[in-house]
């Protein structure tokens, strides 16, 4: 396997590498060859890596890269043993290449270069992290609540006995394929647990959580699907951008949709309603911080103004502003209590 893999990089180089090693076929059939094919290798230094090819029985394919490979999907179709994709993202990758069906289980590619070295595939049994549906051209993952569940048994609560998730986040690559983030915060430790999860991909980081969302999700919320359907239902315009659900200040869980169209929109977690308003509470602390400083100006104004002593520095010719200036010059206009009045 690393050897084919060496010539591949070699003779193919990244592009290549996506068209053949990435592109897979069947026996003639494209019945006998849809599904989850896998190539795990390791590299010269020993770092592993695990790439995915979906060939679905509706013509379309999908490569899951892991080695730095660009991922890759679009439409395939099989003739006398060769297999030509024709990829929806770049034209680059698009290629016919010749395979080989050694077994039931084992895909063999030619890989295009000047000796005949190919790329070997096998059936995967490696379930995907999260399924998907296309909601208005975007994939978006299905089944959220079981998945946060799955993770916070299997990942948080093995890392933190009182892990709770905080926080989810969905958005898309540049191809197009869905992207989930989920946040867990522990408050013995005040450590947050972040994993970014693609479907056949997982990176875990561990960060100081004081500074990012600790307020618990609750354990059953409505799926990011139904809600995606009540806005589609509520005439909310466009694909969808991005989707959060955490603990807002206002409504409590809430999911929070940005999408292409000209608003987005935010959904109780919880009952599935829609909210209108500032969630965040973000508007109204913002404005209630303009007025205390505005008060705290207009104070110190107010005391300026009853002081005897107008004898001010900035009064004097060398320091009026160019303002100032302009108005006194006017015949129209009179600088009056630091401003210019028209008459």
């Amino acid at each position: 396997m690393t050897v084919r893999f060496f010539f591949c990089f070699i003779f193919a180089g990244f592009a290549a590498l996506t068209g053949a090693c990435d592109q897979q076929a069947g026996s003639g059939s494209l019945k006998s060859s849809d599904g989850v094919w896998e190539m795990r290798y390791q590299d010269a230094v020993g770092q592993s890596y695990l790439n995915i090819l979906e060939l679905r029985q509706d013509g379309s394919y999908a490569t899951h890269m892991q080695d730095g490979t660009p991922s890759d999907g679009g439409s395939y179709t099989i003739s006398n043993n060769i297999i030509h994709f024709e990829s929806a993202y770049d034209p680059r990758l698009s290629r016919d290449i010749a395979f080989t069906r050694p077994n039931a289980s084992t895909l063999e590619m030619a890989i295009p270069g000047l000796l005949p070295v190919s790329a070997e595939w096998r059936r995967s049994e490696l379930k995907p992290l999260f399924e998907t549906a296309t909601v208005n051209g975007r994939e978006i993952p299905l089944d959220l609540p079981e998945l946060v569940a799955s993770a916070l048994a299997t990942q948080a609560i093995p890392w933190r006995e009182d892990a709770w998730p905080t926080w989810i986040f969905v958005a898309e690559s540049p191809i197009g394929r869905a992207k989930l983030t989920l946040t867990f915060y522990s408050r013995s430790s005040g450590d947050m647990l972040r994993l970014d999860l693609s479907k056949y991909a997982m990176r875990s980081f561990e960060n100081d959580g004081s500074r990012f969302f600790q307020e618990p999700l609750p354990a059953q919320f409505v799926d990011l699907t139904d809600i995606m359907e009540k806005a589609k239902n509520d005439g909310v315009a466009g694909a969808l951008n991005t989707a959060e659900m955490r603990v807002f200040g206002t409504a409590g869980p809430a999911w929070m949709l940005a999408t292409n169209g000209p608003v987005g929109v935010t959904y109780s977690a919880q009952t599935g309603a829609r909210l209108d308003g500032d969630v965040t509470g973000y508007i109204a602390q913002y404005e209630s911080d303009w007025d205390k400083l505005g008060e705290i100006w207009r104070e110190a104004m107010r005391k300026y103004e009853k002081s005897p002593d107008k004898d001010d520095p900035f009064t004097q010719e060398p320091y009026k502003s160019t303002y100032q200036k302009e108005c006194e010059a006017r015949i129209d206009a009179d600088w009056v209590a630091g401003q210019c009045r028209v008459r």
